[in-house]
C-alpha cells in the first residue's frame, strides 16, 4: 500500500511536470526558505500607517479593506501587501543608480489568490507618487527662494549701477563739462536668474503604468485605485484602444499619475504619439503569469525595454546630478532622450513590479534574465501554489454521477447552493463561448432562473462592463461564495486563478469542479495534491 502511494505520488508529480502532457505553464516553482524574506518588523506591522506609507496612502488603502471587505473589516496588512512594501520602500529610499546597468529593477511578487495583491503594489506606488510630489515641491521652495533672492540681488546691482552712472556725469573738471578723468571702478557682474525646474506632471506623461491582460480586471482594478485616488489625491485613468477617441484626448490633456491599461494597447498609444514612457518610473503587470505566457510578451518587453532605455540614459547623463530628459510636449510622436537639463528634478532609477498569483518556472526564468544587470528581488508567501485554507474543494465525477450530463450536473450544485442558504454570488467557468450560450440558455430560459448573466469574449468592453455592474448590484453579489468549474481548466495555473474568486481576502469559500473523461487526468493529480494538503508546485 505505501508503495502503491508512493508510485501515485510520483505518477503526479511526473503529470505536473511533463510540459507533453500539460504544457510548460503547468510548471509552477516551489516556494523555499531561500526564496521567502525574512520575516521583519515591519512585515508584521498591524496598520498601513506602519509600514511607513504616507497618511494620505494609509487612510486610501484602510477605504479599500472597507470598501471590498466591509466596514468591520481588520484593518491590518496581508503577508503579501506588508512584504511588498518593505521592498519597494527599500527601493524608493535608495539612492539614483550609478550605472545602466541597475537602472532598472525588477520585483515578482508572488502570492495565492485573495491575498491582496492589487492593494499590495497599488499602496506602494501611491506611495513613491507622492514622495516624488513632496521631493518636487521642496525643489520648487528652494527655486522659489533662490529666484527671489537673485531678483533682489539684481534689483541692488541696478540701483549701484544707476547711481554710479549719476555721479560721473555730475563730476566735471574745472567747470568747462569735461568728465573726469580718473579711471572708473569696475561695473559690479549681474547674478543670473535660477532656471526653473521641469514641471513633475505634463500631459502625456504618465509616471506610472499598470498593466494587465483584461478589460475585465481592468475595471476590477480601476475600481481599487479610484477608490484610492479619492485619499491620496493622485490622477489615475484607464484607457485601452476600445476607448472613444476623443475620450482618449480628453484623458491625456491634462497630467496623468497612473495609467491602467493593456500591453496591447499601450503599444499602440505609444506608436501613435499619445503617451510616452519618459517620465514613468514605476510599470506594474498584473498577472504577469497570463500576460507573460498567453500571447502578451511581445508588447510587454517593449514597454519594459522603453522604460529600460529612458532609465538608462538618464543614467549616462549623471544618474547621481540633476539630469532629466527634456522631451517635446507637443506632436512629437517619437520624443527624444538624449538632451538633458541641468535643472530638472534629479534622476530617478525605474522599478518593474511583475504581479502573479501563479509562479511558473518560464516566467521566473524570463525574469532573471531580463533583469540580470538590473537585479531581480522576489517577494512571495508560504501559502503561495497551495490549497485555499478556506475554501471547500469538490469534484462531481459527471459520467458516473450525472450520465455526462454537465447540464444537469451544474443545475444541481446551483439548487444545492441555494437551498444550503448561504450569502454570496455564483460564477461558472466555461472553456469555450458555445458551452457559455449553451449553458446560459438552459439555465435562464429552459429552468427560468433569475439573474443569469454571461461573459464572453466577443463582448465589447462597454457590454462585459454592463455585465459586471449588474451582475454587483444583484443582491446577495457582495461576495463570490461559490465557483463551479463547468468545464475542467487545462492547468493548475488556470485552476487557481478560478478558484481564487472564492475565499477571498481569508474568508471561506466553495468551489466544486464537474469532472469529464478528457479531464480526469489532471483533476485526479490535483485532487491527490489536495489530499496531502501539498502544493501545486513541482520539486525539482
Amino acid at each position: 500500500m505505501f508503495a502503491k502511494r508512493l508510485q501515485l505520488q510520483q505518477e503526479t508529480s511526473d503529470l505536473l511536470r511533463d510540459p507533453r502532457r500539460r504544457g510548460p505553464e503547468f510548471q509552477l516553482m516551489h516556494v523555499t526558505d531561500q526564496i521567502l524574506q525574512p520575516p521583519t518588523d515591519k512585515v508584521r506591522a498591524k496598520s498601513f500607517v506602519e509600514l511607513g506609507f504616507d497618511p494620505a496612502v494609509a487612510q486610501a488603502a484602510e477605504s479599500v479593506v472597507k470598501a471590498t471587505s466591509g466596514e468591520s473589516a481588520v484593518l491590518k496588512p496581508t503577508e503579501i501587501q506588508a512584504r511588498t512594501a518593505v521592498v519597494v520602500n527599500q527601493w524608493a529610499a535608495s539612492p539614483p543608480a550609478d550605472t545602466e546597468k541597475s537602472a532598472l529593477q525588477g520585483v515578482l511578487v508572488a502570492a495565492e489568490t485573495g491575498s491582496g495583491k492589487t492593494l499590495a503594489y497599488l499602496a506602494p506606488v501611491f506611495d513613491v507618487l507622492r514622495r516624488h510630489e513632496a521631493e518636487y515641491n521642496a525643489q520648487m521652495d528652494a527655486y522659489n527662494a533662490a529666484l527671489a533672492e537673485a531678483q533682489t540681488q539684481q534689483q541692488a546691482v541696478r540701483d549701484q549701477l544707476a547711481a554710479a552712472q549719476a555721479d560721473a556725469t555730475s563730476v566735471t573738471d574745472g567747470g568747462d563739462g569735461a568728465p573726469a578723468t580718473d579711471a572708473a571702478a569696475p561695473a559690479p557682474a549681474m547674478p543670473k536668474l535660477p532656471k526653473k525646474p521641469i514641471p513633475l506632471r505634463r500631459p502625456g506623461y504618465p509616471r506610472a503604468v499598470v498593466l494587465v491582460p483584461s478589460h475585465d480586471l481592468l475595471r476590477q482594478v480601476g475600481k481599487v485605485a479610484k477608490v484610492m485616488s479619492h485619499e491620496a489625491r493622485l490622477r489615475v485613468v484607464a484607457m485601452t484602444t476600445s476607448t472613444p477617441l476623443q475620450h482618449q484626448k480628453r484623458i491625456i490633456a491634462d497630467p496623468v499619475d497612473i495609467l491602467l491599461t493593456t500591453p496591447g494597447s499601450l503599444v499602440e498609444f505609444l506608436g501613435k504619439g499619445r503617451v510616452a514612457l519618459a517620465e514613468t518610473r514605476l510599470i506594474i503587470f498584473d498577472e504577469a503569469d497570463f500576460i507573460f505566457d498567453q500571447g502578451f510578451s511581445t508588447e510587454a518587453l517593449k514597454a519594459i525595454k522603453l522604460v529600460q532605455e529612458v532609465a538608462q540614459a538618464r543614467s549616462r547623463h549623471g544618474a547621481a546630478s540633476t539630469a532629466r530628459p527634456i522631451l517635446a510636449l507637443d506632436g512629437d510622436k517619437h520624443p527624444s532622450t538624449r538632451a538633458y537639463h541641468a535643472n530638472a528634478a534629479p534622476a530617478r532609477h525605474a522599478l518593474c513590479l511583475m504581479v502573479t498569483a501563479t509562479l511558473p518556472k518560464s516566467l521566473h526564468n524570463s525574469m532573471q534574465v531580463l533583469f540580470a544587470e538590473g537585479g531581480l528581488h522576489m517577494v512571495t508567501t508560504s501559502a503561495l501554489h497551495r490549497p485555499l485554507a478556506k475554501c471547500r474543494q469538490k469534484f462531481i465525477d459527471v459520467p458516473k454521477q450525472y450520465q455526462a450530463n454537465q447540464h444537469l450536473a451544474v443545475l444541481d450544485v446551483l439548487k444545492q447552493h441555494r437551498e444550503s442558504g448561504l450569502p454570496g454570488s455564483v460564477l461558472v467557468f466555461c472553456n469555450r463561448r458555445a458551452a457559455v450560450d449553451a449553458l446560459h440558455s438552459y439555465l435562464a430560459t429552459t429552468k427560468r432562473i433569475p439573474n443569469v448573466f454571461k461573459l464572453v469574449g466577443v463582448q465589447s468592453a462597454e457590454e462585459r462592463a454592463s455585465v459586471w455592474h449588474e451582475f454587483d448590484q444583484t443582491e446577495s453579489a457582495i461576495l463570490v461564495s461559490l465557483v463551479v468549474n463547468y468545464d475542467f481548466p487545462d492547468s493548475a495555473i488556470e485552476y487557481l486563478h478560478r478558484i481564487g474568486r472564492t475565499a477571498r481576502a481569508g474568508g471561506p469559500g466553495y468551489a466544486v469542479s464537474l469532472i469529464t473523461k478528457d479531464s480526469r487526468e489532471l483533476a485526479t493529480a490535483i485532487q491527490e495534491r489536495l489530499k496531502q494538503k501539498a502544493s501545486f508546485a513541482v520539486t525539482k
